[in-house]
């Protein structure tokens, strides 16, 4: 998964930049998919200057949102007073319960869903950072009869399949695609199932953009990890792949996380 950050967009009141942190944390039985969340959450200056306003993080019940940046704020303070030491995030790890309610101690996660939890977990502002939205149209290719729908979204998940690099990737998601009479839409016009011609685009562009790359294809045996190099730029600009061009679309590199690992603690 790679953050981008617009250009020219950054935390206000924020004139610290944010260093790596000399300080590891300890894998407490396959819990390196959240760690690695956790990390490039912290490491991205416009975040954490969202979390900085404030010298005190704001007390939240366990149910409401916000509650998941107490805790990441709290770690990562006790992070910077251990510099050199690996630092073990129980609390953190204590509250993966909260925000995936299907987690259970020394079972494997995928770190895309951890983050897609953890930004679903954290209060209004923080999201507001994430979000962008998506445009979806559909056109009769007989009559031209036309639909178009929005929906949010707070990372943008990309297939691989015959891609090579970002850029391709980006092109084949926001491609023209053709549907046949058996996979097309109703059209209102002609009352009837019609050849259609879709499209996604990006209608809203976020403040951070997260991209996640697609691994995995679905076969007869199960779900197969696509192993392959995708090549992406430290800079990227996506005017090409926007609903409009009235807005920037330039992006610069912030974060990027690969999660490998062998055994439940490495």
């Amino acid at each position: 998964m790679w953050a981008y950050l617009a250009k020219g967009k950054r935390a206000k009141g924020l004139d610290e930049k944010v260093h790596p942190h000399a300080t590891g944390l300890e894998n407490l039985g396959n819990t390196c998919y959240m760690n690695a969340v956790v990390q490039c959450l912290t490491s991205m200056p416009t975040v954490m200057g969202k979390w900085r306003k404030t010298d005190t993080p704001p007390t939240h019940g366990i149910e409401e949102k916000g509650q998941v940046e107490d805790v990441i704020i709290k770690t990562n303070k006790q992070v910077d007073n251990q510099v050199g030491q690996v630092h073990a995030p129980h609390q953190l790890t204590d509250l993966a319960s909260k925000f995936q309610p299907d987690h259970e101690k020394d079972e494997q996660y995928d770190a895309h869903e951890c983050v897609g939890a953890i930004l679903t977990a954290m209060s209004k502002q923080t999201q507001d950072l994430f979000t962008g939205e998506f445009s979806s149209k559909w056109n009769d290719s007989t009559c031209g009869m036309g639909i178009s729908k929005c929906e949010p979204f707070l990372h943008v998940s990309l297939p691989v399949y015959n891609c090579d690099d970002l850029r391709e990737c980006l092109q084949n998601f926001t491609s023209i695609e053709k549907l046949t009479i058996e996979n097309g839409f109703t059209c209102k016009k002609c009352n009837t199932k019609v050849m259609a011609a879709t499209q996604m685009t990006i209608r809203e562009l976020p403040q951070i953009l997260l991209i996640h790359l697609k691994l995995f294809n679905a076969d007869l045996n199960g779900s197969v990890k696509i192993k392959k190099h995708v090549d992406f730029d430290l800079t990227i600009n996506l005017i090409s792949y926007l609903t409009n061009d009235n807005q920037c679309g330039q992006y610069d590199l912030c974060s990027v996380l690969v999660h490998a690992g062998e055994s439940a603690h490495t």
